[in-house]
């Protein structure tokens, strides 16, 4: 897909072309191949790269698993299996292997022309911290809370247009159902809110609880978006 396909259609058009689509896999039971698949079972990875497209570091018309074929992720002392856990298994685990060595590589790897020195992703766990980064058009990562009830166990991406709407992109299913949803009733993530994302229309809620953000930064700041939206 040409990245000119970007430069026309609205905000959800757009974030619907860009939108990673993670391979169900292990998530369910059975396992479930999910053959329009455009990254691994990592619905925090496929939502990671989908922020770095956002914000410049990778091509918006490519996928986290287009990285994971390439040279550049073979190269990895890891190999391309060890990238996809970078970039999508535990922060605890992985986030430092993710940030000094998946990170650099997709950046890259990508020829956009940006410079991966100092960039990072960062989490957060205050509500208005995150809420001052959408404002200024910062895009997140944040934790779902699938069934409601609180604890996470589920990742999105957040990001603000220009028109300030707040917009919830979900990597599950290949379905417009709930792919990227407005979320028309957020004013701010002290209040949770309920969003009909593919993964649990009827009882998702955004962020779960506790909440974490994830954004990524250059020498300590903050990343804004850089498509238009």
């Amino acid at each position: 897909m040409p990245a000119s396909i970007l430069q026309g259609g609205t905000a959800q058009q757009k974030l619907r072309k860009m939108r990673e689509i993670q391979d169900w896999g292990k998530s369910l039971d059975p396992p479930h191949h999910e053959p329009t698949s455009t990254a691994p079972d990592y619905c925090l990875g496929a939502s990671k790269f989908l922020v770095a497209k956002l914000v410049g570091l990778v091509p918006a018309e490519r996928h986290l698993n287009d990285f994971l074929k390439s040279f550049e992720a073979g190269q990895l002392s890891s190999g391309s299996s060890g990238a996809a856990k970078a970039w999508g298994d535990s922060i605890q685990k992985y986030g430092e292997n993710f940030n000094q060595k998946a990170l650099p590589a997709a950046i890259k790897w990508g020829g956009t022309g940006a410079n991966p020195k100092g960039v990072s992703i960062v989490y957060e766990k205050t509500p208005t911290k995150a809420d001052d980064l959408l404002g200024k058009q910062v895009p997140l990562v944040v934790g779902v809370s699938m069934k409601g009830t609180g604890y996470r166990d589920h990742w999105v991406a957040v990001v603000m247009d220009k028109a300030d709407q707040v917009w919830a992109v979900d990597p599950w299913a290949d379905s417009e159902f709930g792919d990227v949803v407005k979320m028309a009733n957020w004013t701010s993530f002290l209040y949770p809110v309920r969003a009909a994302i593919n993964a649990r229309p009827l009882t998702a809620v955004i962020p779960c609880t506790p909440p974490i953000f994830g954004y990524y930064a250059r020498n300590g700041e903050p990343m804004v978006r850089t498509v238009d939206l």
